[in-house]
């Protein structure tokens, strides 16, 4: 009897040695599965941000008008050519921490001419094309921003044009002087949509001072980049 009773407890200590042996495999199998799905998460996770980052974000190329020896439009103290790289490189980093890809034709006081910065943005293959000017009228009186592309390049010039202009009226409350088309050779001889946007008019005592201040140059490249990419998301 005695036997018999230690040879059951001696198989029943060995089934629980063996469920503890189950459990514990069981356990390491949960852990190792875990750890497995959780890697293969992060993976997806990291691998789609850079997909959104540096695959899925538009090519935009943008133009500070004039530099170097070319003021462009200037009244009193204010020079086109320094109001345009400011608001140029502002629109840049805003574009860049969306986590778009920006260059930019000049990124200092440079003159290049104009075919340059049309051959600049299609040796890139950029997907847009922006030139950022400020206005000047003769007489004086011009007021507002306006946006124009070019009807050889069909809708989807014409769509980046809309939605830079809205945005930019939206953003600085300014005079909407609307979308119009010209033929200016920047946004000819680009091979991609382009616009070019007028953002105020220097000839205006007005205008001219809030083009020099730091807040509104800011809430101007704000709309532009918004205008980017909102267009961007469109045509999407």
């Amino acid at each position: 009897m005695k036997n018999t009773q230690n040879k059951t407890s001696g198989r029943k200590r060995l089934h629980r040695k063996r469920r503890r042996r189950k459990l514990i495999r069981l356990f390491l199998i949960f852990i190792l599965v875990f750890l497995i799905a959780t890697t293969i998460i992060l993976g997806l996770f990291v691998a789609g941000h850079i997909y959104r980052t540096y695959f899925n974000k538009a090519d935009i190329v943008l133009d500070a008008g004039h530099g170097g020896k070319d003021p462009g439009a200037n009244a009193v103290d204010a020079f086109e050519k320094d109001i345009t790289l400011k608001i140029t490189q502002m629109t840049r980093k805003i574009l860049e921490d969306a986590g778009y890809k920006v260059s930019m034709t000049r990124t200092e006081d440079t003159f290049i001419e104009l075919p340059e910065r049309s051959s600049y943005a299609n040796r890139k293959r950029a997907d847009i094309f922006v030139s950022i000017h400020c206005n000047s009228t003769e007489d004086g009186l011009g007021k507002g921003i306006e946006t124009y592309y070019t009807e050889q390049k069909g809708k989807s010039s014409e769509n980046l044009a809309n939605e830079i202009q809205d945005a930019l009226v939206e953003h600085t409350n300014a005079e909407n002087r609307e979308v119009r088309t010209a033929d200016y050779t920047v946004i000819v001889e680009t091979n991609m949509p382009s616009a070019l946007v007028e953002v105020g008019f220097l000839t205006d005592s007005e205008e001219r001072r809030l083009l020099q201040q730091e807040k509104y140059q800011k809430k101007l490249a704000e709309g532009i980049a918004e205008g980017i990419i909102n267009y961007y998301s469109l045509e999407k």
